[in-house]
């Protein structure tokens, strides 16, 4: 059965680092991207932003 493989897009990084971030996944662990690429630098901004929504969220109701 053949697979569906989607075009690596900044929406898609964003997706995919945001999840991981709402999901507790440390960031080291999340980005697989080769270190000090664009890629890599995308997906940490990503993933820093959802990250610290979600602690905003948390202290709104608190």
């Amino acid at each position: 059965m053949a697979e569906h493989i989607k075009t690596l897009t900044p929406a898609v990084l964003h997706s995919q680092a945001s999840y991981a971030a709402l999901q507790g996944v440390p960031l080291a662990e999340a980005n697989h991207h080769e270190q000090g690429t664009p890629l890599w630098h995308l997906f940490n901004n990503a993933y820093r932003q959802a990250a610290h929504a979600a602690e905003c969220e948390e202290v709104e109701h608190a």
